[in-house]
């Protein structure tokens, strides 16, 4: 028997970099879902983080997402010397605040910062809920006895 001719040309050369293509697809796929899960497009372990500020500890979000709530919890550890704290300016121009509990007493500028003062007790936790009007980096300061501490913040869209 002749051999007939194939109507399927077979190119092994390509179909080898073609199951290379699909492989590093799938891993690249895989490497999102994992990302996504751990909290880089949101909240989760790569996302949430605790910095510690002279006198607090502060917990929020590296990751944002634009115009999704978020918030930024302190907690005051030590003693405030006229129960205020502080954000830069900058920080507060690029968020909407939606609540902050418990509510300030007052709110003020003072150079580059906001100075919330609360009622004469010391605050031991302030929560402020916003959401980002901007993407990009975000940078925040907090502070307390007026020092800011920077911390960094993305909003992706």
């Amino acid at each position: 028997m002749q051999n007939s001719p194939s109507y399927v040309e077979k190119d092994f050369k390509f179909q080898t970099h073609e199951w290379v293509a699909i492989k590093i697809g799938w891993y690249l796929m895989l490497a999102i879902i994992i990302a996504g899960l751990l909290g880089l497009f949101g909240s989760g372990p790569l996302s949430s983080k605790t910095a510690k500020i002279e006198g607090a500890s502060v917990v929020y979000e590296r990751y944002l997402r634009y115009s999704m709530e978020s918030e930024i919890s302190i907690t005051v550890t030590g003693q405030l010397p006229d129960s205020s704290i502080y954000i830069n300016a900058g920080y507060l121009e690029k968020v909407k605040i939606i609540a902050i509990r418990p509510g300030p007493e007052s709110m003020e500028t003072m150079g580059d910062n906001e100075r919330f003062k609360f009622h004469s007790g010391d605050p031991k936790k302030a929560v402020l809920h916003l959401e980002p009007t901007e993407t990009g980096p975000l940078p925040l300061g907090v502070g307390l006895k007026g020092k800011i501490e920077k911390l960094n913040q993305y909003v992706y869209f």
